[in-house]
């Protein structure tokens, strides 16, 4: 008799059939994983972004804003994009955050056509209305949300410009 050596091609097949079923079933598992470094990378990243531009105010003594739209930096005035697969929900759709010499914070909604800021600032507080123009912000709650995997992570700015992270959803 004939001794074999090696594998057959039905038994190499066979073992390539059952790497794609187990491989097809972690697909749904990675894709949320990925998702999820994605969330955190974008909060890190807008964390980042205003964290520093507080820091530049600071250091120059002059007001340091922060839109939520593109455009290009100069020394007073950064800009930070959302990732196409996230959503960022903020209060009152804010696209401008300011941070004063000080290190404090207002936020207010930029009109794009003229890109001037809207002097009645809003309150951030969940069902508190502003008592008048100008008022500054307790605190700035933001949420980054995949609406895909149900899933959000958020972060707060409170008034003297301090940003940390919230519990994650």
């Amino acid at each position: 008799m004939f001794k074999h050596k090696g594998f057959s091609l039905i038994e190499f097949m066979l073992t390539i059939a059952v790497l794609a079923v187990i491989c097809m079933s972690a697909v749904p598992t990675f894709s949320r994983w990925i998702a999820v470094l994605q969330l955190q990378q974008s909060r890190q990243d807008l964390m980042a972004t205003l964290m520093q531009a507080r820091s530049q105010a600071i250091l120059i003594r002059r007001e340091v804003s922060v839109g939520l739209f593109a455009g290009q930096n100069t020394a007073t005035q950064w800009y930070w994009i959302i990732r196409p697969t996230l959503q960022l929900r903020q209060p009152e759709q804010i696209n401008q955050i300011t941070f004063f010499s000080n290190g404090s914070v207002t936020a207010a909604q930029v009109s794009f056509r003229s890109s001037k800021i809207d002097t009645a600032a809003r309150s951030a507080s969940v069902g508190h209305k502003p008592r008048s123009e100008g008022e500054i912000y307790d605190e700035l709650r933001f949420e980054l949300c995949n609406v895909e995997h149900a899933m959000s992570q958020g972060f707060v700015v409170n008034r003297m410009g301090y940003i940390y992270a919230t519990q994650d959803r």
